[in-house]
């Protein structure tokens, strides 16, 4: 019993399991690089030589010199179909005033530093000096469109192919990427990644180590009962449906992960409940429950997965468990909560309760197998 237990619980969390790995190593994925560019610190751009240029760097610039913008980038509202410019590309140049081996790149600035990077091209142009703009931000590889753009801008500008490749680099400096929040952002990322990972470890070798069949021994020490007695009606207790068994003085079932048994003869009230998941007003889903109460009135949802299933487990308990209140209406709720003795005259103290092999083997009876709850 323990070991199809322990398998079952195991089976029930590798969905869980897996699903972290799997978020785990997507947020890794799209973090890892930019955490380890953020551990390296922040590089002076004018004093980095045009062969230390790559996209695993971020970069304090103070930019004086520009060359025009090379392209706007927009966004457009579907509804009205206007437009609405976001960023904008402009060249530069690497190294500093005084540098002779230099080469062409981009800058991506938002839109608020427009103006005056666009008065700035148009110092550089007249070959007047313009006040810094300091810029910081991770440098990033152009890709297939932003490098086509790049291109075109050189080629017009009269540049053949060849001085476009010995005089550019395929990079730009994205201002702001991977500095204050963009940078948390990516930190929190990565923990998230690392601490889902660690925690589907902790959850797999839980599951492996039996610690799901903690609780369902605690239950079997409460109720007094040994596990050999127990295995024995585990073996022989009808699946009803899904994980739930109910034999002739235990029921068997699944919570979560966790499986559990609880004593017949406490049972009091059943009834199928069924939940209508919804997102945004459409229908997303139904789940589907017995509601086991027990004459401790503790609740007990043991989930099946349809109404038919539910259905078969409350005819079950009809024609097994008499003294069982079945099915549900506002008024047996009133009376259960308000007036348990009297809820309890209804069936339970009633109706017959067949006399089974208590836990210890012996017979029982009702009278000598509980203690109600006032």
């Amino acid at each position: 019993m323990l070991n199809e237990l322990k398998t079952r619980s195991l089976k029930k969390s590798l969905f869980g399991t897996i699903l972290m790995v799997v978020i785990g190593i997507v947020c890794l994925v799209i973090a890892t690089q930019s955490v380890i560019t953020i551990l390296h610190g922040h590089y002076d751009f004018e004093s980095l030589e045009p062969d230390e240029i790559d996209d695993k760097k971020i970069v304090d610039a103070s930019v004086t010199t520009n060359f025009g913008s090379f392209i706007e980038e927009y966004e457009k509202n579907t509804k009205t179909g206007a437009t609405r410019t976001t960023n904008l590309y402009y060249v530069i140049w690497t190294g500093d005033d005084e540098s002779t081996d230099f080469r062409y790149i981009g800058v991506k600035m938002p839109t608020s530093y427009q103006n005056v990077m666009d008065a700035m091209a148009d110092a550089t142009y007249n070959y007047e000096v313009s006040d810094p703009v300091e810029v910081s931000g991770a440098l990033c590889k152009m890709d297939d469109e932003e490098l086509r753009y790049f291109k075109e801008y050189f080629l017009e500008s009269g540049w053949t192919e060849e001085e476009f490749e010995e005089g550019t680099l395929p990079y730009f400096i994205d201002y702001g990427a991977l500095v204050g929040a963009s940078g948390v952002f990516f930190v929190v990322v990565e923990c998230v990644g690392i601490f889902l990972i660690i925690l589907a470890v902790i959850r797999m070798i839980y599951a492996l180590s039996g610690g799901y069949l903690k609780k369902f021994q605690r239950e079997l020490d409460t109720l007094g009962c040994p596990t050999e007695r127990a295995d024995m009606e585990f073996h022989t207790a009808p699946l009803i449906a899904g994980d739930l068994k109910i034999g002739r003085t235990f029921t068997f079932y699944f919570d979560g992960n966790h499986p559990h048994i609880i004593l017949n003869d406490k049972i009091v009230w059943a009834y199928q409940s069924t939940t209508t998941h919804r997102t945004n007003g459409i229908k997303t889903g139904t789940t589907y429950e017995v509601i086991i109460y027990m004459i401790e009135k503790k609740a007990i949802h043991a989930s099946v997965s349809s109404q038919s299933d539910a259905v078969t487990v409350l005819d079950h308990m009809a024609n097994t468990m008499p003294w069982v209140v079945l099915g549900y209406t506002k008024d047996i709720e009133k009376l259960f909560k308000n007036d348990f003795q009297n809820f309890l005259q209804g069936r339970y103290y009633t109706m017959p309760h067949p006399a089974v092999p208590n836990v210890s083997g012996n017979m029982m009876t009702p009278e000598t197998s509980y203690t109600p709850a006032e």
